[in-house]
């Protein structure tokens, strides 16, 4: 058994098996990423880690304030979310450091922020928000999201994306 990382990387190469790093994986220091403002709330930013051009799809650190509803929408695709800090409540349960939800694709829903929240989620496909007349009024992908960062300077580690993502600016209400 090999005691080290360069001994099972020659063990790889014997076998016929590449080693090394994969096109498109990413490592990236979160504590070193620039947040960015998170569209259609008044408040919270995000980190966004990785992305599916194909789907819409994306994952990423999420943080929001205290006293945030964020707006009435739904994701096409299903959702992942790990609450790491803060409380906050989506259809009456409640949402503390540690809890982990999924969300089934198509369920309409507004979470209330309750105190300093930070999570991390996968979201897989775009997001519809609603206006106050029950009408799609916006939508999100990892197109828009990607375009968003890339201009705040804070999506140098998904550059392998360029060529790949078409760069979007949010829909305008």
């Amino acid at each position: 058994m090999a005691s080290n990382a360069n001994e099972r990387v020659s063990e790889y190469k014997a076998l016929g098996i590449p080693a090394g790093t994969l096109p498109g994986s990413v490592l990236v220091d979160t504590n070193e990423m620039k947040w960015t403002p998170f569209p259609g709330a008044d408040a919270g930013e995000f980190l966004l880690l990785s992305l599916d051009p194909a789907n819409g799809g994306w994952t990423g650190i999420v943080r929001f304030p205290p006293g945030i509803r964020i707006q009435m929408h739904l994701h096409a695709g299903g959702v992942d979310v790990y609450n790491l800090s803060g409380h906050w409540t989506y259809d009456g349960g409640d949402m503390k450091p540690g809890s982990y939800f999924y969300e089934p694709a198509g369920i309409i829903h507004e979470p209330d922020i309750e105190d300093d929240v930070t999570m991390f989620v996968v979201v897989r496909g775009i997001s519809m928000y609603f206006g106050d007349d029950g009408h799609v009024s916006s939508w999100l992908d990892s197109h828009m999201l990607y375009t968003l960062c890339k201009a705040n300077g804070a999506a140098e580690h998904l550059k392998h994306y360029d060529g790949l993502m078409t760069e979007r600016a949010l829909p305008s209400a």
